[in-house]
């Protein structure tokens, strides 16, 4: 009934070279399954020690030293492969930015529907040298913010450009 939890023990006292205890050996004089087991692991452990010595014998005392040298040494680790920056994440990113920064003029810079005609100006008293200097003065803030944007986004993309190895198509190994 308890076959399994023997033949276990069997195999543990022959695996650690050591003697069955009483009850294993016990068991082993009633039951034909597990003597046959323990007889049949006592003749492999011999079979494999008799393999073992010949082929021991067979080679060379050198070829020995050498294979067990080589077992002994531990190998070295080999360095990790440096790895290249994907190009599409970056471009992605670059995508974003763009998108988020034209949205953003796009909210700043209010569309106005409603224009004041030009001859509607001088009833207004405004005269022509007075309505560029003030068309000067709203454009100027405007003009200034996008040379400020081509140049952020301009030192970005040479910011990106300087972290990525762009050699597309050619090993690297």
């Amino acid at each position: 009934m308890f076959c399994s939890i023997y033949k276990w023990q069997i195999s543990r006292a022959l695996d650690s070279r050591k003697s069955l205890s009483g009850s294993v050996a016990h068991h082993i004089r009633r039951c034909p399954s597990c003597r046959e087991f323990a007889q049949f692991s006592e003749s492999l452990e011999n079979k494999c020690t008799e393999d073992m010595s010949a082929l021991l014998n067979g080679y060379n005392g050198r070829l020995n030293a050498k294979a067990i040298s080589a077992l002994d040494k531990h190998p070295e680790p080999k360095p990790a492969p440096k790895r290249r920056p994907a190009l599409i994440p970056v471009l992605a990113t670059a995508a974003v930015l763009l998108v988020v920064s034209i949205s953003i003029l796009w909210i700043i810079i209010p569309s106005s529907n409603k224009v004041t005609p030009l001859n509607q100006l001088s009833e207004l008293g405004i005269t022509k040298t007075s309505f560029e200097n003030m068309l000067g003065k709203v454009g100027s803030p405007f003009e200034e913010e996008f040379v400020e944007l081509k140049q952020t986004m301009k030192s970005t993309a040479n910011f990106l450009i300087s972290r990525i190895d762009v050699r597309i198509g050619e090993d690297t190994d």
